[in-house]
């Protein structure tokens, strides 16, 4: 979401905390891409103690390129994690994706995403022959009545995504033929193309 500073900072604070838990606060960074926001982020809008980057794309772009924009600065990284400014992270979340994706052998991890009401938005993405598009699976079913076990999906939104470094190159991050939809489907089916399994 463009703007909203206080959101974001209440992102990066779960952030920090779920990299904490996980041991990584001190060997992160932190790419904030800034995409046309009407009133530019600035250094002191951001409360941290993660090393931080920001960038700012003064003229609109699309999620791909944005994403593509900030990974490129994260070129030494093992992995990445991209993580939209609307989503608040558990604590244990980061530490439970890394301990999934290797216990799975796994190229890209996402999260299960609730509502504040408790109902589920994500917790991978599928495809039916009832539905023309992509879909979100188990949406707006209750998260309680949903067993808490990673399982393999087609594919997971990009609102939460983390990735090896190594994949990401490999298929030259997200195509930015897709303006806003389908670009964080389209990264996981070409990975399941050479192989990549999504959890």
């Amino acid at each position: 979401a463009k703007g909203m500073h206080s959101m974001t900072q209440t992102s990066v604070t779960a952030l920090e905390k779920s990299l904490s838990y996980a041991g990584l606060l001190n060997s992160s960074k932190l790419v904030l891409v800034d995409n046309s926001s009407p009133d530019p982020y600035q250094p002191e809008h951001l409360n941290t103690n993660v090393s931080k980057i920001i960038v700012r794309l003064d003229k609109s772009h699309s999620f791909s390129a944005a994403s593509n924009w900030g990974a490129s600065k994260l070129r030494d990284s093992d992995m990445l994690l991209f993580l939209n400014n609307d989503v608040f992270l558990h604590p244990r979340a980061i530490q439970a994706m890394i301990q999934d994706k290797d216990r799975l052998s796994a190229g890209i991890c996402g999260l299960r995403l609730v509502y504040p009401n408790g109902k589920i938005q994500h917790m991978g993405v599928g495809f039916s022959s009832n539905v023309a598009i992509p879909h979100h699976l188990n949406h707006y079913e209750p998260s309680s009545l949903q067993p808490r076990v990673s399982t393999y999906c087609q594919a997971i939104t990009g609102a939460v995504m983390l990735i090896d470094s190594e994949l990401f190159l490999e298929l030259e991050g997200f195509d930015e033929m897709f303006s806003f939809c389908y670009e964080d489907t389209d990264f996981c089916l070409r990975a399941g193309g050479i192989g990549k399994r999504v959890i």
